[in-house]
């Protein structure tokens, strides 16, 4: 029972980073902060290093200045991932979302 469970959230990660990077390139959806948001969430739920790598590419591609709403949750996955991975490999995903971190917690730049 718990392996289906286990299986069954993985599929649903899955479709929700389908569904997120339709979404990131849609034009209804250009410069949204619930891109970020929704991607941030998704790295919680990540159990692959590959889920976690597009989840990240999203953030990459989507964060902006002003996106302070994906901090919180991508604060949070730093810190549990430092804890939880002390290893090498980890390393360059949280410089990844250390840099997105930084790039969301940034004022708009004010017009000329």
């Amino acid at each position: 029972a718990a392996a289906a469970a286990a299986d069954s959230a993985a599929t649903a990660a899955v479709a929700a980073m389908n569904a997120l990077e339709k979404a990131a390139v849609d034009d209804r959806f250009q410069g949204s902060p619930l891109i970020s948001l929704v991607a941030a969430e998704l790295l919680k739920v990540c159990h692959s290093e590959e889920e976690v790598t597009r989840a990240l590419e999203i953030l990459e591609e989507t964060a902006a200045p002003g996106h302070r709403i994906a901090v919180l949750p991508l604060a949070a996955w730093i810190t549990s991932e430092v804890g939880r991975r002390q290893g090498a490999a980890s390393w360059p995903l949280v410089e990844t979302a250390l840099y997105v971190l930084v790039r969301c917690a940034q004022p708009v730049p004010s017009s000329p």
